[in-house]
Order: C-alpha cells, then structure tokens, then sequence
C-alpha cells in the first residue's frame, strides 16, 4: 500500500493550539527529563511543542543517533511486521530487553489492523520496554471540523462525518462498505476517539505513562507491564457484554447498551488511579462515557438488555449491582466473601437509601446491610427494598448517574 509522506490528516489544523479534551490535564504525564529510557527522554526533550510535521521530521533526520536499543518503524500493517521483528532482533545481547524502545512513526488512524500491530510490538518487548505512537483522534478532528464554518453547515458536515468515520466501520451491517472504500481508495483512514486509543494500548499490554495534546495531535507513551490480550475482540455493537462478579465468586456476563467508548473496560484501572470514585461508588468524571451514554444512565436505560440476564437466572430483580473484577478488588475481604453469597440484581441497594451513599465505604456498609437482612428473610427484604426504592424514584428524584 503506498503511502504518502506525510497523510493530509496529519496537517496541523488551525485553531488547535490549545485544543485538549477531558481528563488530559489530570491523567499520566512524564516530565521529559524523568524518563529512565535515554531515547525516550532525549526524543521528548527535543521535540517539546513541536507541530506533528516537525516531529516526523526530527525522528526521520536523528534516526541514525538512536541506540541500538531503539526501533524507529515506519510501516503501517499489523499484518506484516516482519521489518519490526528484523530490527528488534538484530539488538545486541547486552542491551536490556526491558529498556528497549519503539516508535512507531505511521499515525494510528492509517494503520491497517491496529491491534495485531500493537499486539506484536508489546511481544517484542520485555517488561518496562516503551512505545511511542501519535494520532489525530476524533475529539480534534470534530473540533477542526466545527471552526470556521457556519453553525448548520458545520452540524451537517460533522453529522455525516460521524456517521461515516465512527459508526460504518463498527457496525457489522455496515462495516463491509467502509471496507471496501479503504481498498478501492488505496489508503487506511480511520478516526479513533481517545478512550479507544488509550484502551488500545492497555489491552496490549501497556501502561500509560504520557498522554498530551500539542497542536490538535494527541501523542502517548506506553510502558510494557503485562502480555497482550489476543482474545475478546471488542466490538461496536450497540448490545454489549461484560464479564462481571457474579453468585459464588463466578464470572457472569451482563448484558448492556453501550454508553462507553470501545475499548473502554481496559481503562478501569487508570482510570481508578488518576480520578478515583465519585458518589456512588461509580468513576468520578468518568470521560469514558459517551454524551448519549450520559442520557441512558440517567434513566437506567442502558441496563434494559440485563433482562436477558433474569430470565436466565444470572441475576434477580433486587440485588447487590453486578460489578466487575477490577471493581471487586477494591471492596474489604470481608465484604467480598459476604457479597458472593447473593446473585446480583438490577436493583442496587443504594436506591433504597433515604440518603445517597457517597463513596465506596458507604456503598459497603449499603450492601452489607442489604446482605444480611436477605440472608435472614430473603422475600421479605426484597420487597420492602423494591417498595422503598421505586418510592425514591418517584418522590425523591432518584435517578442513576
């Protein structure tokens, strides 16, 4: 596939300088002069507020400078990555595996099955290698699409641009077109939202050490910590899946619609690590949740397909909220094993609260005494927590957030 040098999306968009999107300023940064890898720090020290051009342009002119250690790759198919695997293998025996460096000069929007080349980069590395990867994610290119056209030009323009970019190549039904002009077009372009990116990256093994904006362009630093997942592909579908805590500690999986971006369930621990719990027990200023997910939560829409889970006797009407695995690990020994002892409900118990429990202790002591009242008289204690909570429903606003 022949590429051009420098892909039109990769020109730096006017009006973009200050551009971010929610939860940047609050997540991982790496000061340049902190990182333990010398390529690393030396490429982000010299690159600083460099536009995207100029970036491509130090990398192509100081390869030759990079250690050993390091690979600059330039290809763009996670199908063939036979030139990455040469040049990680021609690495001396005395470089530390786990020091190593990839940059991966192509954007993330024009590769060509993103996840097999992430996957396979992370398997060249050892435990604390790194990785570096730039992209134009959706959030600037809406932006870029929103200045300087008038307001039901641009609402058109970005309507359709949505339609195309972020729902075609997602869809089962319609993901064979968006396919089929990639190949009569001759060129990758795809549009990932940052969440996508960031999960991305978890999923193949990576912890996010950097993450930044600079000129509309979004460019992040990974660290190997873990293998790969080569499994459980994520999909855009509107039904989804989740593995979550069921009866008996067993893994059961819930049914949903979609509120969050793809590749969102591989984000639990960073985002638990740089924004904590909000009221609830739920992710404060959780940025993974899509602006129409926000309207399904409100109203427990999004949980209707769990339904599917009560006439299979996964889950009851009242109950503990089905949790996942991540979330689980954070809840007392004590409550862990109390928990399992109950199938999980559509119902959670903090609705039946007069006062709404904030954080996670609260969210505990709710349970608990749910657990232990259920244990002793199972329909009784169901009843009167449905009665009480469709009363705060109805005459306290109680709504789900």
């Amino acid at each position: 596939m022949k590429r051009s040098r420098y892909p039109y999306q990769y020109e730096d968009a006017v009006g973009l300088h200050g551009f971010t999107e929610p939860g940047v300023d609050s997540s991982a940064h790496l000061e340049p002069g902190l990182a333990d890898n010398p390529d690393l720090k030396r490429m982000m020290e010299a690159i600083g507020e460099m536009k995207v051009v100029e970036t491509l342009e130090w990398i192509k002119s100081h390869r030759g400078e990079f250690s050993s250690s390091s690979a600059i790759y330039d290809g763009a198919d996670g199908n063939d990555v036979s030139g990455l695997k040469d040049m990680v293998s021609g690495v001396g025996k005395d470089v530390d595996a786990g020091k190593r460096l990839i940059v991966l000069t192509a954007g993330l929007d024009e590769v060509k099955e993103l996840n097999l080349l992430l996957n396979n980069a992370s398997e060249l590395l050892e435990k604390g290698g790194y990785i570096w990867v730039h992209t134009r994610t959706s959030g600037s290119r809406k932006a870029s699409i929103l200045s300087g056209k008038p307001p039901v030009i641009r609402n058109i323009v970005v309507f359709f641009w949505y339609l195309w970019y972020r729902v075609f190549p997602k869809l089962r039904m319609t993901r064979w077109l968006y396919n089929w002009y990639e190949r009569i077009s001759g060129r990758v372009n795809r549009c990932y939202h940052r969440v996508e990116v960031l999960g991305r990256l978890c999923r193949a093994g990576f912890e996010i050490v950097d993450e930044d904006y600079r000129h509309g362009h979004f460019y992040v630093v990974g660290r190997k910590v873990k293998a790969p997942i080569w499994d459980n592909e994520p999909t855009g579908s509107p039904i989804i899946k989740l593995l979550r805590v069921g009866k008996g500690g067993l893994l059961i999986p819930v049914f949903k619609f979609r509120t969050m971006h793809s590749y969102s369930e591989y984000l639990q621990a960073y985002i638990y690590k740089y924004n904590n719990l909000a009221s609830g027990g739920k992710f404060a200023n959780d940025y993974r949740v899509a602006g129409y997910g926000k309207i399904l939560r409100k109203f427990w829409l999004d949980e209707l397909p769990m339904v599917v889970n009560l006439f299979r006797g996964d889950v009851k009407i009242v109950g503990v909220r089905p949790i996942s695995r991540q979330y689980f690990s954070l809840y007392s020994s004590e409550m862990q094993q109390l928990r399992v002892k109950v199938k999980p409900g559509l119902i959670p118990p903090f609705y039946y609260e007069k006062k709404r429990p904030e954080g996670i202790e609260e969210v505990q002591e709710s349970e608990r005494r749910y657990t232990e009242a259920y244990l002793k008289n199972p329909l009784r204690t169901d009843w009167r927590y449905f009665c009480g909570t469709i009363g705060n429903i109805l005459f306290r606003g109680a709504r789900s957030k």
